[in-house]
């Protein structure tokens, strides 16, 4: 097992490093900035990638969100492909909400508007 942990102007950084005498690891990394994170992951097995997982978001706040994420699959899993994306602005006189699902190259998407006049 392997820890690391790295400050820097606009975050800080950890990384988990796991081995296993059976030739499987796993990897995590976690960027907490001072306006977003970033949470990766990653399952080798036999020098394999057979999991990778990708987490992007904003900062939570109520008037504006956005994430998007990545997760795909390989041997000896079902090779698969999913990424989904969203995002919400809310103001006073507007609210938008946005959002994208993918799967193995088949797009699914919703939009929503809303204006005063």
């Amino acid at each position: 097992m392997e820890y690391n942990q790295l400050k820097h102007s606009y975050g800080t950084v950890y990384a988990i490093k796991l081995e296993s005498n059976d030739d499987i690891n796993l990897k995590l990394h976690y960027d907490r900035q001072y306006d977003k994170i970033i949470l990766k992951c990653d399952l080798d097995k036999n020098h394999i990638r057979t999991i990778s997982m990708t987490l992007n978001a904003t900062s939570f706040r109520w008037d504006l969100f956005e994430i998007e994420t990545h997760l795909s699959t390989d041997k000896p899993l079902q090779q698969q492909s999913i990424k989904t994306k969203g995002g919400f602005l809310y103001r006073t006189d507007q609210a938008n909400i946005e959002g994208l699902f993918e799967i193995n190259d088949k797009r699914y998407g919703i939009e929503g508007y809303w204006r005063k006049i």
